[in-house]
């Protein structure tokens, strides 16, 4: 699944195509899912609620904005393994090769990103939420840590509230092992156009 900044950068360019919606709560929607390492939640609360399709008319726009990252994150799915890039990296350890393509993506997306300062603040300032049962203290850690990461890119700070400690080491490993590879940088530097046309 793709990473936060890709996230935002398919949620801004759906928002300019579909202007009806509200803008906060759509962001606020679309980074929500996620929640789930932070707050040690079941998959099914977070990423089955919804099925990953586009048709977003009938909800409001925080759910909108939920169920718009469930179908990024299919469409992301598809896209990574149809690529013969990847063939490699997953022989190995497919769960980690993924994580660490996903905050490869992120930094390329992190230039795509029009409006940087509105969706920092809309982070860094979230409406009072109470979603899936999910304590609001949890909310607040959340959308701040992600702010966090939003704005500098602190891979290893961002790690430590949504990943294993015995992990980062190999995920930064893994990562360092990706960046080598130029075609497949060059691949997830696109790869927002594959999934989000």
């Amino acid at each position: 699944m793709p990473g936060l900044i890709t996230h935002l950068a398919c949620a801004e360019r759906y928002l300019g195509q579909n202007p009806k919606k509200d803008y906060k709560k759509f962001i606020l929607g679309t980074v929500f899912p996620d929640i789930k390492y932070l707050a040690h939640l079941e998959r099914d609360l977070t990423h089955k609620k919804y099925k990953a399709a586009l048709n977003l008319s009938r909800f409001d726009s925080f759910k909108s904005g939920w169920k718009f990252h469930i179908y990024i994150d299919s469409q992301w799915n598809k896209v990574i393994r149809k690529s013969p890039l990847f063939e490699n990296y997953y022989k190995d350890d497919k769960i980690l090769s993924s994580v660490a393509a996903k905050f490869i993506a992120d930094k390329a997306d992190k230039k795509r990103i029009l409006e940087f300062g509105r969706i920092l603040e809309i982070l860094k300032k979230p409406n009072r939420l109470n979603v899936a049962g999910v304590p609001e203290e949890k909310m607040k850690l959340y959308y701040s840590v992600s702010a966090d990461y939003f704005a500098t890119l602190n891979i290893k700070n961002y790690l430590k509230f949504v990943f294993p400690r015995d992990s980062i080491v190999a995920l930064m490993g893994k990562m360092a092992e990706l960046k080598k590879d130029k075609e497949l940088n060059a691949f997830l530097a696109r790869i927002i156009d594959r999934i989000m046309p």
